[in-house]
């Protein structure tokens, strides 16, 4: 979508003339499929929202159910990162915790003891590749080091049993040689953590469905969401709400937001992945008139984005008329 404002929705900075030049911000993230862009947040926001906010989804119990149970790899995989993987060492029997790095767990060396390395097999030579160098007292070009570990250091420590330690009085270390087995990736976990990402889609797509006047009516309501998600609120109040949703539906949409007009309050439903639903709702403080499609009045918005995570994805935007109650594609579905 175009910019419509000239400042920044979240924090008010002046935005760059040349629309260009202005940051895309995904409504729904673009890692989960999300295909709808506004240009009316800046840099700053943009970048905060998406390490705070749109990756939040992934900590969700309800998403990574829905994750699961549609087999989307690569989400599986998004998740994953994201969580801790634990093992058992196969020589100590001891509980070790790992990393996953591109899709395979790795056995940690963090922060370990400053004469102690834990190294996988496969790692172990970068790692006392490293060490040598931080070695300060040696002061030796990298081609040195390399070939001190080449010729000095690997072939003892290939001599090694696992589990066993050994000094190397040269490089002032210890290494003991690990081996890891059963790793069990658990992801992060929080019962609400894809609240903020809906505080967020609410906050945007009022922005931009929204006329005027209705704006003004529940700016209040539309500011709370807005802080919600950007974190300055840390209590929910209740605000957002799952919809439970009894039969999922055949059509082919990947992600919805729709709009729903009622006589006391506007609802907002985020639907993620055809079966995870929330509601939000705002309440005018003052009588407001239905948005009008063609000369008719409209009681709902609807904008979906297709399900096809091996394709290009497509969106669409609907109309919901006020007398039939139908659904009605704009002649200009796609936005």
């Amino acid at each position: 979508m175009q910019a419509i404002f000239n400042n920044c929705t979240f924090c008010g900075k002046v935005l760059p003339r040349d629309e260009e030049k202005c940051s895309r911000e995904h409504v729904i993230p673009e890692f989960i499929g999300g295909s709808l862009v506004i240009r009316d947040v800046c840099a700053q926001c943009n970048s905060h929202l998406g390490e705070h906010v749109d990756h939040l989804i992934l900590e969700d119990p309800r998403i990574i159910n829905a994750v699961n149970s549609l087999d989307l790899h690569e989400l599986r995989q998004k998740i994953a990162e994201r969580g801790r993987t634990v093992g058992k060492d196969t020589v100590s029997g001891a509980k070790v915790e790992g990393i996953v790095v591109s899709g395979h767990p790795k056995l940690c060396t963090h922060k370990i003891e400053p004469d102690v390395i834990i190294a996988p097999e496969e790692e172990a030579k970068a790692i006392l590749i490293k060490q040598v160098e931080r070695d300060e007292r040696l002061n030796w070009s990298s081609e040195k080091v390399k070939a001190h570990v080449e010729n000095h250091v690997w072939s003892e420590y290939l001599k090694l049993s696992f589990g066993e330690e050994r000094n190397f009085p040269e490089i002032g270390r210890t290494l003991r040689r690990g081996r890891v087995g059963n790793f069990v990736t658990n992801p992060k976990w929080s019962p609400n953590a894809a609240h903020r990402l809906v505080a967020k889609i609410i906050f945007e797509i009022c922005h931009y469905t929204l006329d005027w006047p209705l704006l003004q009516a529940v700016i209040e309501d539309l500011n709370w969401y807005g802080a919600f998600a950007y974190g300055e609120k840390q209590e929910e109040e209740g605000r957002i709400y799952q919809r439970i949703q009894d039969e999922i539906p055949s059509t082919a949409y990947h992600h919805l937001i729709q709009i729903l007009f009622y006589d006391r309050s506007i609802a907002v439903d985020v639907d993620f992945f055809q079966s995870v639903n929330f509601r939000g709702e705002l309440h005018p403080k003052r009588k407001y008139t239905l948005t009008k499609y063609e000369g008719e009045e409209i009681e709902g918005i609807g904008i979906a984005m297709t399900f096809e995570p091996s394709k290009q994805h497509e969106k669409f935007i609907a109309f919901r008329q006020r007398n039939t109650g139908r659904w009605i594609e704009s002649r200009a579905s796609g936005i």
